[in-house]
């Protein structure tokens, strides 16, 4: 949110300075108290994370969560929605998806992208003009509080199918 966003430069001095093997970006949520904060339109969210990102240490694996493509331009491989968050290892996927509360037994892929679809069509919106977009199939969207409120910025292309295209 907004008391961050201009420090980030600074955090970016501190995560080099801790050298941990992983760092999320979460820029935009409304669970919990985050709802109450006034939010930030994602073209500042991209360009302070952007700037960010340039000072990191790149042995550091970075993650920016639940952005759309199209404020990431050049900065694709660092966005993680909710199917891509599917193949983080180091991350809290069975809770974020929900998946313990399955039968018992062993957890197949299916049953993850079950659960990210699903959070998915509950959390995220995508306006008409983000069907052309080349990000389409792979991108979550916007927040859906700020339907109406922030705009997306379709990249025409051949659109792009692997959730993985950039996490090779």
């Amino acid at each position: 949110m907004s008391d961050n966003l201009n420090h980030l430069g600074d955090y970016a001095a501190l995560i080099n300075n801790l050298s941990p093997q992983q760092i999320n970006f979460l820029p935009l949520n409304f669970w919990g108290d985050a709802e109450k904060m006034p939010p930030v339109k994602y073209e500042q969210l991209g360009i302070n994370i952007r700037k960010a990102i340039d000072l990191i240490d790149k042995k550091i694996e970075i993650n920016v969560r639940y952005i759309p493509f199209c404020f990431m331009t050049g900065y694709e491989k660092y966005v993680v929605g909710t199917y891509q968050h599917i193949y983080d290892e180091r991350d809290w996927n069975i809770i974020a998806y929900n998946v313990d509360r399955l039968p018992s037994g062993p957890l197949s892929i299916e049953d993850y992208f079950k659960r990210a679809h699903e959070k998915r069509i509950t959390s995220y919106h995508k306006y008409k003009k983000c069907f052309d977009c080349k990000y389409f199939f792979i991108c979550d969207g916007i927040e859906k509080q700020l339907k109406g409120i922030q705009e997306t910025y379709p990249i025409l292309g051949e659109k792009i199918i692997d959730v993985l295209s950039f996490r090779q």
